[in-house]
């Protein structure tokens, strides 16, 4: 019964490395995508921005051409 038990404990101590490795892996995997994540999240922030400017500008040039034609009076 000893050898079972001594198979058993190596066997559980080698599955534990495995897990081990592998969560360890995944963690810097996951760190990964974060910093990537971040990265594209400011990217599309930036475009964002770049499109209220220019609805911005847009609808300040379309107003100034409405009253420039004098079209309201």
């Amino acid at each position: 019964m000893e050898s079972r038990t001594e198979w058993t404990d190596a066997r559980l101590n080698d599955l534990v490395e495995r897990l081990d490795k592998t969560l360890d892996r995944l963690d810097q995997d996951v760190r990964e995508l974060r910093i990537e994540l971040r990265s594209e999240v400011s990217a599309l922030r930036g475009e964002v921005s770049a499109l209220r400017r220019d609805g911005t500008v847009a609808t300040v040039a379309l107003v100034a051409a409405i009253i420039g034609t004098g079209i309201l009076t």
